[in-house]
């Protein structure tokens, strides 16, 4: 499978929806869902090469861009928000074809083991969690649609 390359997209949850953060202030939360702020760019990132094997992940949704993140000591269950602050990342393939999973990478936590995963069971049904790296658990699966 080929490595989804740095730039510009949409990423999706395969079920249940478009990855958005739900405000332009840094701390906010990242949501799963189906409506984003129509003709907002709230549906927009943009993948860049941190050079060090790990990649950002921002969007251009407000004033200044904001960046994926997870806390600086991340744990399963924290949720993940926006902030200005870049937060690197990992993508490793999931096990469904075309599918990725947006991990924290290794030297961030022993052995790399927390994925962006959907938290259904929290305050916020459609909120974005840390969670265990599970092959079964296809809540952890995103699609990457290039703009």
């Amino acid at each position: 499978m080929a490595a989804v390359p740095f730039g510009v997209y949409e990423i999706r949850h395969p079920v249940f929806g478009i990855l958005y953060p739900i405000d332009v202030e840094p701390g906010a939360p990242a949501l799963v869902g189906n409506h984003p702020l129509p003709g907002s760019n709230a549906r927009t990132w943009q993948t860049i090469d941190a050079n060090d094997d790990t990649l950002l992940i921002r969007t251009p949704y407000g004033m200044q861009p904001l960046y994926l993140a997870y806390p600086d000591d991340p744990q399963t269950g924290m949720r993940i928000t926006v902030i200005e602050i870049p937060t690197p990342w990992t993508l490793r393939p999931a096990p469904v074809e075309g599918q990725w999973r947006i991990t924290v990478p290794a030297n961030r936590t022993p052995g790399g083991k927390e994925a962006l995963a959907l938290g259904f069971k929290r305050e916020m049904p459609n909120g974005i969690y840390l969670a265990a790296i599970d092959a079964k658990d296809e809540t952890q699966n995103w699609l990457f649609k290039s703009l």
